[in-house]
């Protein structure tokens, strides 16, 4: 049994720490059953290569093929929250304080909650 927090990406490509629900997977050697609250990206697009016959070929295939795309998601909003901090540092550097302000709560508040959902999930991304 495996147990993941994922993320559900707005329309606008940001994936927020509120919007992330959770993943049960149910392996065995001839089966895997995933059951979540709502579609995720990584299982809609693993269910997508499955239909069109290049999926993965066993269920330990299946799982290292979720992590992977559930890992480049998860790179991919890491990424974007960077690019905000360097924004804030950048703001900061030319004494714009007032401007920084409300975007460095909105980063820090993003931060928190992506440390919160992803951080129990390490021992799996690093097996």
């Amino acid at each position: 049994m495996v147990l993941l927090k994922a993320m559900r990406l707005r329309a606008d490509g940001v994936g927020h720490p509120e919007d992330m629900v959770s993943m049960r997977i149910w392996i065995d050697e001839g089966r895997v059953i995933t059951t979540r609250e709502e579609d995720v990206d990584p299982i809609l697009e693993l269910a997508e290569d499955i239909s069109q016959g290049r999926g993965p070929a066993t269920p330990g295939d299946f799982l290292c093929d979720l992590i992977e795309v559930h890992l480049a998601e998860a790179s991919e909003q890491v990424e974007k929250l960077e690019d905000g901090v360097d924004l804030i540092s950048n703001m900061l550097v030319h004494h714009q304080t007032e401007a920084a302000c409300p975007s460095m709560a909105n980063t820090q508040t993003a931060i928190s909650g992506f440390l919160r959902h992803l951080g129990p999930q390490r021992a799996v991304f690093q097996s």
